[in-house]
Protein backbone atom coordinates (compact mmCIF):
# COMPACT_ATOMS: atom_id res chain seq x y z
CA UNK A 1 0.00 0.00 0.00
CA UNK A 2 3.11 2.18 -0.06
CA UNK A 3 3.80 3.85 -3.38
CA UNK A 4 7.24 5.20 -2.52
CA UNK A 5 9.78 5.05 0.28
CA UNK A 6 10.38 7.84 2.72
CA UNK A 7 13.90 9.21 2.70
CA UNK A 8 15.82 7.60 5.53
CA UNK A 9 17.95 9.95 7.54
CA UNK A 10 20.95 8.10 8.88
CA UNK A 11 20.82 9.08 12.51
CA UNK A 12 22.25 7.02 15.33
CA UNK A 13 19.95 6.23 18.25
CA UNK A 14 20.78 7.69 21.60
CA UNK A 15 20.47 5.71 24.80
CA UNK A 16 16.96 5.04 26.04
CA UNK A 17 16.72 7.10 29.21
CA UNK A 18 13.15 8.38 28.86
CA UNK A 19 9.88 7.79 27.08
CA UNK A 20 10.37 10.13 24.09
CA UNK A 21 7.05 9.49 22.42
CA UNK A 22 5.00 10.17 25.53
CA UNK A 23 6.57 13.37 26.80
CA UNK A 24 5.17 15.72 24.16
CA UNK A 25 1.50 15.12 24.74
CA UNK A 26 -1.01 14.75 27.51
CA UNK A 27 -1.59 11.16 28.52
CA UNK A 28 -4.94 9.80 27.42
CA UNK A 29 -6.93 7.54 29.74
CA UNK A 30 -5.64 4.04 29.19
CA UNK A 31 -9.11 2.82 28.19
CA UNK A 32 -9.25 5.17 25.19
CA UNK A 33 -5.90 4.07 23.73
CA UNK A 34 -5.23 0.38 23.06
CA UNK A 35 -2.00 -1.13 24.25
CA UNK A 36 0.54 -2.08 21.57
CA UNK A 37 2.76 -5.14 21.74
CA UNK A 38 5.25 -6.31 19.13
CA UNK A 39 5.14 -10.05 18.48
CA UNK A 40 8.21 -9.85 16.24
CA UNK A 41 11.48 -8.36 17.43
CA UNK A 42 13.47 -8.16 14.20
CA UNK A 43 12.87 -4.78 12.56
CA UNK A 44 16.20 -4.47 10.84
CA UNK A 45 18.39 -1.75 12.33
CA UNK A 46 15.43 -0.22 14.20
CA UNK A 47 15.30 -0.83 17.93
CA UNK A 48 12.06 -2.68 18.81
CA UNK A 49 11.51 -0.27 21.69
CA UNK A 50 11.55 2.68 19.27
CA UNK A 51 9.18 0.89 16.87
CA UNK A 52 6.75 0.13 19.68
CA UNK A 53 6.86 3.69 20.99
CA UNK A 54 6.32 5.14 17.53
CA UNK A 55 3.29 2.90 16.97
CA UNK A 56 1.96 3.80 20.41
CA UNK A 57 2.32 7.45 19.52
CA UNK A 58 0.20 6.90 16.41
CA UNK A 59 -2.53 5.25 18.49
CA UNK A 60 -2.53 8.25 20.84
CA UNK A 61 -3.11 10.52 17.87
CA UNK A 62 -5.96 8.54 16.34
CA UNK A 63 -8.05 6.54 18.81
CA UNK A 64 -8.98 9.43 21.15
CA UNK A 65 -10.49 11.23 18.14
CA UNK A 66 -13.25 8.63 18.05
CA UNK A 67 -14.60 9.31 21.54
CA UNK A 68 -14.85 5.55 22.03
CA UNK A 69 -13.14 3.74 24.89
CA UNK A 70 -12.24 0.18 25.83
CA UNK A 71 -10.44 -0.70 22.61
CA UNK A 72 -8.82 -4.12 22.53
CA UNK A 73 -5.04 -4.33 22.47
CA UNK A 74 -3.15 -4.56 19.18
CA UNK A 75 -0.52 -7.22 18.48
CA UNK A 76 1.89 -6.14 15.73
CA UNK A 77 3.79 -8.61 13.58
CA UNK A 78 5.63 -8.56 10.28
CA UNK A 79 4.40 -9.29 6.78
CA UNK A 80 6.45 -10.44 3.81
CA UNK A 81 3.90 -8.93 1.42
CA UNK A 82 1.86 -5.89 2.44
CA UNK A 83 0.44 -4.39 5.64
CA UNK A 84 -2.83 -5.89 6.82
CA UNK A 85 -5.18 -6.14 9.78
CA UNK A 86 -6.47 -9.69 10.08
CA UNK A 87 -10.07 -10.73 10.59
CA UNK A 88 -8.72 -13.30 13.01
CA UNK A 89 -8.33 -12.11 16.60
CA UNK A 90 -5.86 -12.99 19.35
CA UNK A 91 -6.72 -15.24 22.28
CA UNK A 92 -7.93 -12.28 24.32
CA UNK A 93 -9.63 -10.52 21.43
CA UNK A 94 -6.57 -8.54 20.39
CA UNK A 95 -6.44 -7.02 16.92
CA UNK A 96 -3.72 -8.58 14.77
CA UNK A 97 -1.82 -6.16 12.51
CA UNK A 98 1.09 -7.07 10.25
CA UNK A 99 3.42 -4.44 8.77
CA UNK A 100 6.12 -4.77 6.13
CA UNK A 101 8.12 -1.72 7.26
CA UNK A 102 11.71 -2.22 8.29
CA UNK A 103 14.79 -0.41 9.59
CA UNK A 104 14.31 3.27 10.52
CA UNK A 105 11.83 4.20 7.79
CA UNK A 106 9.58 5.85 10.37
CA UNK A 107 7.25 7.34 7.74
CA UNK A 108 6.46 3.89 6.43
CA UNK A 109 5.72 2.50 9.89
CA UNK A 110 3.43 5.44 10.65
CA UNK A 111 1.63 5.36 7.32
CA UNK A 112 1.01 1.62 7.35
CA UNK A 113 -0.02 1.38 10.98
CA UNK A 114 -2.36 4.38 10.81
CA UNK A 115 -4.02 2.84 7.76
CA UNK A 116 -4.71 -0.41 9.60
CA UNK A 117 -5.95 1.53 12.63
CA UNK A 118 -8.39 3.17 10.24
CA UNK A 119 -9.86 -0.25 9.45
CA UNK A 120 -10.18 -1.01 13.16
CA UNK A 121 -11.93 2.28 13.86
CA UNK A 122 -14.26 1.79 10.88
CA UNK A 123 -15.36 -1.59 12.26
CA UNK A 124 -13.91 -3.69 9.43
CA UNK A 125 -15.60 -7.04 8.88
CA UNK A 126 -15.75 -9.93 6.43
CA UNK A 127 -19.08 -8.98 4.92
CA UNK A 128 -18.64 -8.09 1.27
CA UNK A 129 -20.65 -5.04 0.31
CA UNK A 130 -18.94 -3.64 -2.79
CA UNK A 131 -18.00 -0.40 -1.02
CA UNK A 132 -14.73 -1.47 0.56
CA UNK A 133 -12.94 1.05 -1.67
CA UNK A 134 -14.47 3.85 0.42
CA UNK A 135 -13.24 2.37 3.69
CA UNK A 136 -9.79 1.99 2.12
CA UNK A 137 -9.88 5.66 1.13
CA UNK A 138 -10.82 6.71 4.67
CA UNK A 139 -7.94 4.63 6.01
CA UNK A 140 -5.54 6.64 3.86
CA UNK A 141 -7.03 9.78 5.37
CA UNK A 142 -6.11 8.42 8.81
CA UNK A 143 -2.57 7.86 7.53
CA UNK A 144 -2.26 11.40 6.19
CA UNK A 145 -3.47 12.81 9.47
CA UNK A 146 -1.05 10.70 11.49
CA UNK A 147 1.89 11.80 9.34
CA UNK A 148 1.10 15.49 9.72
CA UNK A 149 0.54 15.06 13.45
CA UNK A 150 3.88 13.32 13.93
CA UNK A 151 5.59 16.02 11.89
CA UNK A 152 4.21 18.72 14.16
CA UNK A 153 5.17 16.88 17.32
CA UNK A 154 8.71 15.96 16.27
CA UNK A 155 9.31 19.57 15.23
CA UNK A 156 8.28 20.81 18.68
CA UNK A 157 9.63 17.99 20.80
CA UNK A 158 11.50 15.24 18.95
CA UNK A 159 12.01 11.81 20.52
CA UNK A 160 15.74 12.55 20.69
CA UNK A 161 17.45 15.88 19.92
CA UNK A 162 19.25 14.56 16.85
CA UNK A 163 15.95 13.39 15.32
CA UNK A 164 14.37 16.83 15.03
CA UNK A 165 15.48 17.23 11.43
CA UNK A 166 13.47 14.11 10.57
CA UNK A 167 10.19 15.82 11.59
CA UNK A 168 9.70 17.38 8.17
CA UNK A 169 9.99 13.98 6.51
CA UNK A 170 6.57 12.93 7.83
CA UNK A 171 4.81 15.91 6.27
CA UNK A 172 6.88 15.57 3.09
CA UNK A 173 5.77 11.96 2.80
CA UNK A 174 2.12 12.98 3.17
CA UNK A 175 2.36 15.92 0.78
CA UNK A 176 4.15 13.85 -1.84
CA UNK A 177 1.34 11.29 -1.80
CA UNK A 178 -1.33 13.97 -2.03
CA UNK A 179 0.44 15.75 -4.90
CA UNK A 180 1.08 12.53 -6.76
CA UNK A 181 -2.55 11.44 -6.56
CA UNK A 182 -4.37 14.75 -6.88
CA UNK A 183 -6.86 15.15 -9.71
CA UNK A 184 -5.93 17.14 -12.77
CA UNK A 185 -6.65 20.82 -12.17
CA UNK A 186 -10.11 21.78 -13.34
CA UNK A 187 -11.41 18.23 -13.26
CA UNK A 188 -14.57 17.81 -11.21
CA UNK A 189 -14.27 15.12 -8.55
CA UNK A 190 -17.86 13.86 -8.89
CA UNK A 191 -17.29 13.34 -12.61
CA UNK A 192 -14.13 11.36 -11.90
CA UNK A 193 -16.04 9.28 -9.36
CA UNK A 194 -18.84 8.39 -11.77
CA UNK A 195 -16.32 7.38 -14.39
CA UNK A 196 -14.45 5.11 -11.99
CA UNK A 197 -17.09 3.84 -9.55
CA UNK A 198 -17.44 0.49 -11.30
CA UNK A 199 -13.72 -0.26 -11.27
CA UNK A 200 -13.49 0.86 -7.65
CA UNK A 201 -16.29 -1.49 -6.65
CA UNK A 202 -14.78 -4.42 -8.53
CA UNK A 203 -11.22 -3.94 -7.30
CA UNK A 204 -10.76 -2.94 -3.66
CA UNK A 205 -6.97 -2.96 -4.19
CA UNK A 206 -7.09 0.06 -6.53
CA UNK A 207 -4.63 1.99 -4.38
CA UNK A 208 -4.25 4.88 -6.80
CA UNK A 209 -8.00 5.42 -6.78
CA UNK A 210 -8.14 5.29 -2.99
CA UNK A 211 -5.37 7.87 -2.77
CA UNK A 212 -7.16 10.23 -5.16
CA UNK A 213 -10.32 9.99 -3.06
CA UNK A 214 -8.33 10.49 0.15
CA UNK A 215 -6.90 13.78 -1.13
CA UNK A 216 -10.48 15.06 -1.46
CA UNK A 217 -11.72 13.61 1.83
CA UNK A 218 -8.79 14.81 3.94
CA UNK A 219 -9.77 18.52 4.06
CA UNK A 220 -13.31 17.55 5.09
CA UNK A 221 -12.00 15.40 7.93
CA UNK A 222 -9.62 18.12 9.14
CA UNK A 223 -12.37 20.78 9.12
CA UNK A 224 -14.96 18.76 11.07
CA UNK A 225 -14.16 17.65 14.61
CA UNK A 226 -16.89 14.98 14.46
CA UNK A 227 -15.61 13.35 11.28
CA UNK A 228 -13.36 10.88 13.06
CA UNK A 229 -15.95 9.70 15.57
CA UNK A 230 -18.48 9.14 12.78
CA UNK A 231 -16.18 6.46 11.31
CA UNK A 232 -16.98 4.17 14.24
CA UNK A 233 -20.45 3.73 12.72
CA UNK A 234 -19.40 3.23 9.09
CA UNK A 235 -19.88 -0.52 9.07
CA UNK A 236 -22.48 -0.69 11.82
CA UNK A 237 -25.04 -1.86 9.31
CA UNK A 238 -26.22 -4.88 7.37
CA UNK A 239 -23.90 -4.65 4.38
CA UNK A 240 -24.90 -6.51 1.26
CA UNK A 241 -23.32 -6.98 -2.15
CA UNK A 242 -26.19 -5.18 -3.87
CA UNK A 243 -26.15 -1.99 -1.76
CA UNK A 244 -25.08 0.97 -3.86
CA UNK A 245 -22.74 3.61 -2.52
CA UNK A 246 -25.41 6.25 -1.97
CA UNK A 247 -27.48 3.91 0.19
CA UNK A 248 -24.33 2.82 1.98
CA UNK A 249 -23.68 6.45 2.95
CA UNK A 250 -27.31 7.02 3.93
CA UNK A 251 -27.18 3.97 6.20
CA UNK A 252 -23.96 5.31 7.71
CA UNK A 253 -25.69 8.62 8.36
CA UNK A 254 -28.64 6.85 9.96
CA UNK A 255 -26.35 4.94 12.31
CA UNK A 256 -24.48 8.03 13.49
CA UNK A 257 -26.01 9.06 16.84
CA UNK A 258 -24.97 12.74 16.85
CA UNK A 259 -26.35 15.50 14.60
CA UNK A 260 -22.80 16.75 13.95
CA UNK A 261 -21.78 13.32 12.67
CA UNK A 262 -24.79 13.17 10.38
CA UNK A 263 -23.88 16.62 9.08
CA UNK A 264 -20.42 15.32 8.23
CA UNK A 265 -21.86 12.42 6.23
CA UNK A 266 -23.98 14.98 4.39
CA UNK A 267 -20.73 16.67 3.37
CA UNK A 268 -19.55 13.35 1.94
CA UNK A 269 -22.77 13.04 -0.05
CA UNK A 270 -22.18 16.57 -1.34
CA UNK A 271 -18.62 15.75 -2.34
CA UNK A 272 -19.72 12.78 -4.43
CA UNK A 273 -22.82 14.66 -5.66
CA UNK A 274 -25.11 11.82 -4.60
CA UNK A 275 -28.17 13.56 -3.17
CA UNK A 276 -30.27 12.89 -6.27
CA UNK A 277 -28.25 9.97 -7.60
CA UNK A 278 -29.94 6.80 -8.84
CA UNK A 279 -26.75 4.77 -9.19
Amino acid sequence: MIGFACLLIGLALTEHTQDPFGQSQLEEPISSVPQIRLIHRDWGNACPLDVERLLTSVTKDLFPLTGKKNWNSILVGKSSTGPIVLFQRGKKGEYLVNLNANDQFWCRYAFQFAHEIGHIICGFNERSHGNLWFEESICEVFSLYALHSLSDRWERCPPYPNWQEYAQEFSKYAEKRMTRHSLTEGKKFSDWYRKNVHSLSMDSSNHSGHSKIATKLYPLFRSNAHSWSSCVYLNDQNATESKNFRNYLLDWKENCPKPEQKKFVNQILDLFDLWSSKE
